[in-house]
């Protein structure tokens, strides 16, 4: 039986390498992604240049990430995913994610719901490294990361399928 790693560092050690955790805010009913996830949060911060980190990532319902929306963003709904950057040298933070939202998004848009999970982590993650949404211009230039890094890590974990194998991150 092989047990799940957490990196859980304390305050005082060194952050090196990239590491991701993957944890659950709530019971959630389906088996998620937690491999591809990872990856994804990886894939970005290796794109980005990112040699150091620690984020974690947070799965939840929409009864989870309302409250959070409205103390911190001042939204008083349900949204799909909000980040928390923690610190920037080395770059910590957690992303949190409404596998509710993220589901019906996807049905939505027509899309498996572990595709748009990865969009969710990915667009986090960009948000960890300074990107911001607010306007067109930088809208339009994240979200073009975005994309292109979603297709990437999907075309990644298509080939892992086809050669019937597990992706490997260097994430935890």
């Amino acid at each position: 039986m092989v047990s799940e790693l957490h990196f859980v560092l304390p305050p005082t050690r060194r952050v090196r390498g990239r590491h991701v955790r993957i944890e659950r805010a709530c019971m959630l009913n389906q088996r998620l992604p937690r491999n591809a996830l990872a990856l994804a949060v990886d894939h970005t911060l290796v794109r980005e240049g990112i040699r150091t980190a620690l984020v974690t990532v947070v799965l939840c319902d929409d009864a989870t990430i309302t409250p959070i929306n409205a103390e911190f963003l001042q939204h008083n709904w349900a949204t799909d995913v909000v980040t928390f950057p923690l610190c920037q040298s080395p770059l910590e933070g957690e992303i949190y994610i409404s596998v509710e939202t993220a589901a019906r998004q996807a049905a939505e848009h027509g899309i498996a719901l572990r595709t748009e999970l990865i969009r969710l982590a990915v667009h986090g993650t960009l948000h960890l490294l300074g990107y911001d949404d607010t306007t067109d211009g930088a809208r339009t230039t994240m979200y073009a990361r975005q994309e292109a890094y979603v297709e990437q890590v999907v075309a990644r974990l298509c080939r892992c399928v086809q050669c019937n194998r597990r992706p490997r991150s260097s994430a935890g």
